[in-house]
């Protein structure tokens, strides 16, 4: 399974069975996804003359399985996208969704993309999206001016102005693509006057990349200013998420990036956050650069320092644990967070990296339990658990030779 296994699952068991009777029950108002093959749906486009919706997704992803629950079943989306959309869905880990990915670019769960009848796409959006947000989406695909092929041919072909760009580069970030050349290129037009434009503010604070770039720069040199029109609290955030994007760029030693920076940064304008956000930048520093031993030190500092403690975040760092860490009294630590995650929020893939930990420290009795109920798990959300079978058919092993 994935490191970051995508959790954003937000009920227990019980609410998760419940809710899906609901789901059931609703499908029938909901959006209904064709059980056609990919090419078929393209011919179909092309005789009806209707767009072509695409839910590109994983069976682990935790924001895909939430979509899927809580938002296609929605009387809303089933009424604005059936009337207006072929849709399928597509999973990009088998059959023609492995063509899909490579064809698309598909990289991210979920990747939402929206087709012309023609079967050329359009439009495409990455991660999960609230029920205003996917219809508002799917409108926005319908519209050359807004949709994120059409921003790009007009980029492309030269048109520069504001409004241009700047949506070109917001739809770029919404698909999970590269925006740093686009917003580069305009930032470094604008003059300091500029920044009397709540717009441009506006602008500057969505992509104030690293803090080596002019964004972040403009962006701290006239705090003021942008605290005025969006107020302290959503400022100081702007500033940590540009420090925390930073991280990557320290491990690679590129723009001249350093982590004395962030650390700097982050102490300047993180709050009573700040020693917690700074663990957690060095815990990023050195997993990217696969110091392990001290990316476990500061995973405990991190975790220690957390006001209130997240589900996904303990099963990552425990599975992050499970991969790459052999020292038993670490590993202890990570089945302590993979059971404090399970007991926070009890889904499939923190059971099985409870389980996973459990086999790995030899508590092979108490590893069956989790490898079994994880397997429930699965079977009421639906997931493949065929990793987590051959897991309990190891365990199983483990215990027949006690």
């Amino acid at each position: 399974m994935n490191i970051f296994k995508l959790n954003v699952c937000l009920l227990v068991a019980w609410c998760l069975s419940a809710f899906s009777i609901n789901a059931q029950e609703d499908k029938k108002d909901g959006l209904q996804f064709s059980a056609l093959t990919w090419d078929e749906v393209r011919a179909e486009a092309k005789e009806t003359g209707k767009p072509i919706f695409v839910d590109a997704f994983t069976t682990w992803c935790g924001p895909c399985k939430k979509m899927a629950r809580d938002v296609f079943p929605q009387k809303a989306v089933g009424k604005y996208m059936n009337e207006n959309y072929l849709s399928v869905k597509l999973d990009m880990e088998k059959g023609e969704g492995l063509d899909f990915a490579s064809t698309y670019s598909v990289v991210a769960y979920p990747t939402l993309l929206f087709f012309d009848a023609d079967g050329a796409l359009q439009h495409r959006v990455t991660g999960y999206l609230t029920v205003d947000e996917l219809l508002e989406d799917a409108n926005i695909a319908t519209d050359p001016s807004k949709a994120l092929i059409g921003l790009k041919n007009k980029y492309e072909s030269g048109k520069r102005d504001k409004a241009t760009v700047m949506n070109y580069a917001f739809a770029l970030r919404k698909a999970n693509l590269p925006a740093t050349e686009v917003t580069k290129e305009y930032i470094a037009k604008l003059k300091s006057s500029d920044l009397n434009d709540k717009t441009i503010q506006q602008f500057i604070l969505a992509f104030a990349d690293n803090v080596n770039s002019k964004s972040f720069k403009m962006l701290t040199d006239n705090k003021s200013k942008f605290v005025t029109s969006f107020g302290e609290e959503k400022v100081n955030d702007a500033i940590k998420r540009s420090a925390l994007r930073s991280v990557s760029l320290a491990a690679s030693n590129e723009q001249g990036v350093t982590m004395s920076q962030i650390k700097k940064v982050l102490k300047a304008h993180g709050g009573d956050n700040a020693k917690n956000l700074t663990n957690y930048a060095y815990m990023g520093y050195h997993q990217i650069q696969k110091d392990w031993d001290a990316y476990a030190k500061f995973a405990i500092k991190y975790i220690n320092t957390l006001s209130e403690k997240n589900s996904s975040d303990l099963n990552n760092i425990a599975w992050a644990f499970f991969e790459n860490i052999d020292n038993p009294k670490m590993l202890d630590k990570a089945v302590n967070w993979a059971k404090e995650s399970v007991d926070l929020d009890c889904q499939y893939y923190n059971c099985d990296t409870y389980a996973a930990l459990l086999y790995k420290t030899k508590s092979y009795t108490k590893a069956k339990m989790a490898a079994e109920k994880a397997i429930e798990q699965a079977k009421i959300g639906g997931d493949a658990y065929d990793e987590t079978q051959n897991l309990l058919n190891k365990i199983n092993a483990a215990i027949a030779n006690m």
